[in-house]
Formats: structure tokens, sequence, C-alpha cells
């Protein structure tokens, strides 16, 4: 450098471009550029050091970046749990709204919808108070994920589930509702036994919308239900 003026130009310049990095390895990056002009130079008390002013900027890009990175984790979690029921950890009635609004692919393949509802939670919850039929509902949660095959699982609100099932079979979805029944009449809460109602259909016709494949699911669910109440 000619002259202070020129320095001090330069190292504002290379300056901005370290506090606009946005990743520790670009810091570096672009802080040893601008210093190695100088790393083998000595420098008079009088002349501007050009190496310590950087180092100084590239302090200030390090600690943008370190809350930079802070801030993107928070909000990935808050992200992830906008997603997520609060009580049983599945996703929500949002993930499942956006899963085929934003998933064009699901339009392709051949998807089942198992729709469930919880029977009896109404009496759990009288019976015993809503800590215990919270309880009964995590529950039946735990089991219809644990037996899902890694499928999507979703809590709709209130007592209903329902898991999608992309490439599969009518073979695998009977597989899925059978663990899922059986694993249930194993367990109780409170002396209660745990009981679901469930129901599916495909979207094997490209027609189909899935509001219809729920709906029908639904349906059949809600069939599964009757011969429950009808039980008791």
């Amino acid at each position: 450098m000619e002259n202070n003026l020129d320095r001090v130009v330069y190292v504002i310049h290379h300056g901005q471009l370290l506090t606009r990095a946005t990743s520790i390895d670009e810091i570096y990056t672009v802080y040893n550029d601008a210093i190695s002009p100088y790393v083998d130079h000595k420098h008079d008390n009088e002349e501007y050091d050009v190496v310590s002013e950087l180092g100084i900027f590239m302090q200030i890009a390090l600690k943008n970046a370190e809350l930079i990175k802070s801030l993107s984790e928070r909000v990935e979690v808050l992200r992830h749990l906008s997603y997520r029921d609060t009580l049983t950890g599945l996703f929500n009635r949002r993930a499942y709204d956006e899963l085929f609004e934003k998933n064009d692919d699901y339009d392709k393949e051949n998807i089942a919808i198992i729709v469930g509802d919880v029977n009896g939670l109404k009496k759990i919850n009288d019976l015993y108070g809503h800590m215990v039929g919270d309880a009964y509902l995590k529950a039946i949660a735990k089991i219809i994920k644990n037996n899902s095959e890694n499928n999507k699982v979703f809590r709709l609100g209130g007592d209903e589930f329902c898991i999608v099932i992309p490439n599969t079979s009518e073979v695998n979805v009977a597989k899925i509702i059978y663990k899922i029944q059986r694993d249930c009449t194993m367990m109780q809460v409170h002396g209660e036994s745990l009981s679901i109602a469930l129901g599916y259909a495909f979207n094997d016709d490209s027609s189909y919308s899935f509001g219809s494949v729920f709906a029908c699911a639904e349906s059949r669910m809600y069939k599964e239900k009757s011969n429950f109440h009808k039980v008791i």
C-alpha cells in the first residue's frame, strides 16, 4: 500500500467482505486472502496495522456467524415443533395438510391412508380425568408409531389419528392394522384396555382426490367404531 488512505480503503473493503461472509470457513478464507500481502511484512509504528484491523473485523464476523447459526438452529427447532403435536410428538394437522399441498409426487404414487379414532376416550376422561385420558392417547399414539413401519403418522386432533403409506399393498396395510389392534388389546392404562377403530382406503385411481380417499377411510373407520359400540 502506498499510503494510509489506501490502507484504510483496503481494510474497509475486506472488512465488509468479512462481515458479509455466511460461514466460518468463508470468513477464514476471506481473512487469509486479505492479510496475505502483509503477513511477511514488518510495519512501522506509524503505519496503519492492516492485519490487526482486519483481525477485529474477523472477530466481529465470527461472532455474527455464531449468532446466525444459533438463530438458524432455533428457527429450525420452532419450525419442527410447529408441525408436531405437543401431547404425542406425532405430526399434527398442519403437517398433514401441507403434506399433500406441497408434495405433488403423492399424486403419482399408490397411497394408502389409514384413519383411526380412539374408542371410549370420553368414558376414560369422565371416569378418571383428562390426565389419564392423555396417558391413554399417548399410549395408543406410541403403538401406532411403533407399527407404522416408518411411515408418517399424524394426530389430526382430539382422538383422531392418521397414517399415510406410499407405495404399498393391501396386504401390508392389513398387516399394519392387525399389529396396532393386537398391541392395543395387550396393553392397559389405569386398568382400561386400549382400543381404536381403524379404516383405510387407497389412492388407486389418479382421478381420486386425497380428500375423497380420506373420506372413504374415515367412513370405514366409523363402521368399525359402530361395531365397537354395539359390542359394549
